[in-house]
């Protein structure tokens, strides 16, 4: 049977979700609440990490054994000690960003350096062998002189031989602007791209390295947050590999390549390959639930392959998986009607999980993982497969 298709079968309409693994995790000495962010926490190709008492715990679910080890965050980094990280086991890389406590600008002609971008060998804790050079020193042209504060936003992504760290920069109390650093690792070439909007600002929610990026975008405070599922066929190598700012405009690659929803900022997102698990239900906002209410996990694939392998047989009044597009989205933090026309199928696991302290969920090729905060200073993972 091909990937694909293996795929399909295991995430079919319906479908249960049985628990085959369950631990916790000390992650300080002292009780955390539940409502508190776990400032590092993410999975990889079965690699799991989150931050515990100011190391990085580590997880490995691809074996039997479930091998577990601690990294000391400082080891990570020749400058200070990292804001956040990201590891991809495929590639034997360890990512790690950090910042200066504030950027101090005497000519704004001049660019000033913003941040670090690391890459370290996973397996050896040394500089990583297939960078030219390891530590990459990311500059900023600033407006004009004073100080600055650099927020990353979210985990460094990688996709290939290329990161992109998604940040906002700060100047005396104004609104943040975001931007967007895109680095060659192997190379050390390093690219940048800004998004003016004092609207709103972007998260990179997911990057697989595949098929999809999944980009949100949460605006303040009255107009509605959406994110993107955005088709990577958009960045062709050209664009990449430009010296010069490349210009793609929407009516080019939006309504063909993205779909657009309706966003809370609570609600949770994981992406594999073509694949997307979300919770809780659209409308739904997870500060307004209790830790008693249980939701479900929504599954979306946006393979233009199965898509096509469906509709050749699609009937849309049967109860099996179901063929949508976004349509319009009319209120949100864009300054005009969206429209998209992206196909996607739509599936819900139907094994209903409780709310209490719930993290992050992260989806595989295989698996879903869910992690909750117990608030006794120890993290639950659960880990789970389709039935």
């Amino acid at each position: 049977m091909s990937l694909l298709k293996k795929s399909a079968s295991l995430w079919r309409s319906g479908l249960h979700l049985n628990t085959v693994f369950e631990e916790q995790v000390m992650i300080s000495p002292l009780p955390v609440h539940y409502s508190l962010p776990l400032s590092l926490s993410s999975m990889k190709c079965g690699l799991l990490w989150m931050s515990a008492h100011g190391n990085l715990f580590i997880r490995d679910y691809n074996t039997n054994t479930n091998l577990s080890r601690t990294w000391a965050l400082h080891s990570l980094s020749s400058q200070r000690q990292p804001e956040n990280l990201t590891i991809d086991p495929l590639q034997d890389l360890v990512v790690t960003v950090s910042s200066p406590d504030v950027v101090t600008v005497t000519d704004a002609e001049q660019d000033h350096r913003a941040f670090w971008v690391e890459c370290w060998s996973a397996s050896s804790h040394r500089p990583h062998p297939d960078s030219v050079c390891a530590s990459l020193e990311c500059k900023h042209t600033f407006d004009v002189p004073g100080g600055y504060y650099v927020h990353f936003i979210g985990e460094p992504a990688i996709c290939g031989d290329h990161i992109f760290v998604y940040y906002d920069i700060q100047h005396r109390g104004t609104i943040a602007v975001s931007f967007i650093k895109v680095i060659d690792w192997r190379r050390g070439h390093v690219k940048s791209q800004h998004n003016r909007s004092h609207r709103s600002y972007a998260r990179l929610c997911a990057l697989s390295g595949v098929t999809i990026i999944v980009l949100e975008l949460l605006s303040y405070p009255r107009t509605t947050s959406v994110f993107l599922g955005i088709d990577t066929v958009i960045f062709p190598g050209m664009a990449l590999q430009s010296e010069t700012h490349v210009e793609i405009p929407w009516s080019d690659w939006g309504p063909q390549h993205t779909c657009c929803f309706p966003h809370e900022r609570s609600h949770k997102i994981s992406v594999f390959g073509s694949r997307m698990a979300y919770t809780p239900e659209a409308g739904q906002r997870l500060e307004k639930l209790s830790p008693q209410d249980h939701f479900y996990v929504h599954i979306w694939d946006f393979n233009k392959r199965a898509i096509a392998r469906l509709e050749n047989f699609y009937n849309p009044d049967s109860p099996g998986l179901l063929i949508r597009k976004p349509g319009r989205v009319t209120q949100s933090c864009f300054d005009e009607e969206i429209i998209s026309n992206h196909p996607y199928t739509a599936t819900v696991c139907r094994t209903r999980f409780l709310m209490g302290g719930l993290l992050k969920l992260f989806l595989e090729q295989d698996r879903l993982i869910l992690t909750s905060r117990t608030g006794t200073g120890t993290v639950d993972i659960q880990v789970v497969s389709p039935v």
